[in-house]
């Protein structure tokens, strides 16, 4: 078997295979000792061993404050390419714009799914951007979900963190689906969908998750950032510019905008619902920053929540 020249490594599930050509380790030690002594002579399996396992081990990428130099070079350069569509407008500014107004109006329908009431989102081929076609709260939806989390429930009786996790969840979403501060989060997800599509991509961008080719990575920095900095065009604009806040209050084809509608049932200004989102979008790079800097204790309280520790076996030491 011919030995693999590759030198980077990546876990997938409990093996340690080559990036490059996926070559299971154990097959990569098989072939790089086929040529001379056999791996199960004791004489040559420490050396050939030790040869192996320095070879697997890649050398510790550069870092500053446990972030590698080469994300953050990512994502600077694709914040800088982002600035200059948003500041020229043209073709990829307007393509890009296209999938934040679909981030916009799926977080819509996703939203109002989760409460209870059917969406469908869309592009709007009229007035432009998108609409979200939201439904009257379905019962019967809702007491299908009641279901489904009554049987995960059950399912989980035996870990009360996750049962209990499970439960709060539930009644969140219940107190959402039955009163009016459900409509006023359904409207505010729109904008957050866009913010959360562009922390996704921010987040791949930084830690090369899910990322095939070379070129993909910056694809997502620059994409994530131009969303992201589509949504705070946007916030800023109507909290500081009176111009763009006289539009916005236009409406669209006869109907109000989500933020003064939010404004309108909440009683705040259009300027202190665009600020509190600024804020939400100038908080996704820090939240994606502090995701991936502890990800490691996230999952770990994530499987503390949902994993239960193994059974006892009561009758092991009794004897």
């Amino acid at each position: 078997m011919a030995a693999c020249t590759h030198k980077r490594v990546v876990k997938r599930g409990s093996l340690v295979v080559c990036a490059d050509c996926g070559m299971d380790t154990d097959h990569w030690y098989a072939g790089s000792v086929a040529g001379g002594a056999s791996p199960t002579d004791p004489a040559a399996a420490p050396a050939a061993a030790a040869a192996t396992t320095a070879a697997l081990v890649p050398a510790a990428a550069p870092e500053w404050f446990g972030f590698p130099l080469r994300a953050l070079l990512v994502l600077g350069v694709g914040l800088a390419v982002a600035m200059l569509i948003v500041g020229t407008g043209g073709m990829p500014n307007d393509i890009i714009h296209t999938l934040t107004s679909l981030a916009h109006e799926i977080g819509h329908a996703l939203v109002a799914w989760l409460l209870g009431r059917p969406s469908v989102p869309a592009f709007d081929f009229k007035y432009g951007g998108g609409v979200a076609m939201i439904g009257e709260r379905n019962q019967l939806l809702l007491w299908a979900y009641a279901a489904a989390l009554a049987a995960l429930v059950w399912r989980q009786r035996r870990n009360l963190r996750a049962a209990a996790a499970l439960m709060a969840f539930g009644l969140v979403i219940a107190a959402l689906a039955l009163s009016d501060a459900g409509m006023v989060v359904i409207l505010s997800s729109g904008h957050d969908g866009e913010v959360a599509l562009a922390a996704v991509f921010l987040y791949r961008a930084l830690s090369g998750v899910a990322v095939v080719g070379p070129a993909e990575r910056w694809l997502y920095a620059i994409i994530g950032w131009t969303v992201l900095l589509h949504s705070i065009a946007l916030c800023w604009n109507l909290a500081f510019v009176a111009t763009a806040r006289d539009h916005y209050y236009a409406g669209k084809g006869g109907r109000d905008n989500d933020f003064v509608i939010i404004s309108h049932t909440c009683r705040w200004s259009l300027e202190g619902v665009a600020l509190f989102h600024l804020a939400l979008s100038l908080t996704a790079p820090l939240l994606v920053g502090a995701v991936w800097r502890w990800r490691m204790r996230v999952a770990a309280v994530l499987q503390a929540l949902f994993i239960p520790p193994p059974a006892v076996d009561e009758q092991g030491d009794g004897g």
